[in-house]
């Protein structure tokens, strides 16, 4: 979604955001990748997730839980107002992160886990105050 929003955004708070939440994902998902191959002496290979790999969940809904449907992107790319539908589409997405978050600080005892966790639920629990805000002074 914060792809489409950098295209679709009219408000450069918004268009900022998307910015912001692409490069932090990218970021998480890199540390995450070097973490798998330095404590399992393999690298992820490319286009999995970890939780595919156990059988725990396939890509489709991997995507469907954290990102929405097909619908509700559909939805969004038809809103009226852009930027309003993807603000109330990311505070949901965000209170879901900073709640897995919160379950991740306290189910590992890795000490950079804890930190990314820490790091996720500040930045997120920040921008979801901010969303607030912006649909207040809309």
């Amino acid at each position: 979604m914060a792809t489409l929003a950098q295209s679709k955004a009219k408000r450069p708070e918004v268009q900022q955001l998307a910015n912001q939440i692409i490069e932090a994902q990218e970021k998480e998902i890199g540390m995450m990748k070097r973490w798998y191959g330095e404590w399992y002496g393999t690298p992820l290979p490319s286009g999995y997730y970890v939780m595919e790999q156990h059988g725990m969940m396939d890509r489709g809904s991997m995507h469907m839980g954290m990102m929405g449907s097909v619908t509700d992107r559909t939805n969004l790319e038809q809103a009226e107002d852009f930027d309003t539908a993807f603000v109330e589409e990311m505070i949901p997405h965000h209170q879901m992160a900073v709640m897995m978050a919160s379950m991740l600080k306290n189910g590992t005892n890795r000490p950079e886990m804890r930190q990314l966790a820490d790091d996720i639920i500040e930045a997120q629990t920040n921008e979801i105050n901010q969303m607030r805000s912006w649909l207040q002074n809309w």
